[in-house]
């Protein structure tokens, strides 16, 4: 066999101290702390606020920002451009324009932090309810010229028959295309 310890003896096998005996020793340097003239010397700064002294209660309290009115009125502006091609996009426009003018005012007076979504909502949901607007006017015109007229005259004589209503059709689109 080898001079090797056995397992039982490996862990009583003794080494060399690391430190010299007669060594002096050194106080051991911050490896975290700033280098010589730069900062306060303190590792972490100030606390922004005083404890609060005896009878008050600790701290003061946490008041979240309320931005759902300015996120709603972005989202419903968006909403209301593509549903400006029905009625339906009007509605969520104006709904926006409501909404985005209170949390504009709530940005302003510091209780909400996004301003811009709700001043976004306000702009996208102007731009729907004007097209909406305009939609429901061009459908209006349509429906009040002469080629309106004979349609609405004709689908009222065809009483709800289909292949008098696909004629009524054809002849409106044929007027239109004219």
């Amino acid at each position: 066999m080898r001079n090797t310890p056995s397992r039982r003896h490996a862990d009583t096998v003794h080494h060399r101290p690391l430190v010299r005996k007669n060594a002096r020793m050194t106080t051991p340097t911050d490896p975290f702390a700033l280098p010589e003239g730069q900062g306060s010397g303190q590792p972490y700064a100030a606390p922004a606020q005083a404890a609060p002294s005896y009878g008050q209660p600790y701290g003061t309290p946490v008041v979240t920002a309320r931005n759902g009115l300015g996120t709603a009125a972005l989202v419903l502006g968006i909403l209301s451009i593509p549903g400006a091609f029905i009625v339906v996009g009007g509605l969520l426009g104006l709904l926006a324009i409501i909404f985005g003018a209170i949390g504009r005012s709530r940005a302003k007076r510091g209780e909400a932090t996004n301003g811009g979504n709700a001043l976004a909502g306000i702009i996208t949901g102007a731009v729907g309810l004007v097209l909406a607007i305009a939609f429901v006017a061009i459908g209006v015109s349509f429906l009040n010229s002469g080629s309106g007229k004979k349609l609405r005259d004709c689908l009222a004589q065809a009483n709800g028959d289909r292949a008098a209503t696909q004629v009524c059709q054809d002849q409106f689109r044929n007027d239109l295309v004219k």
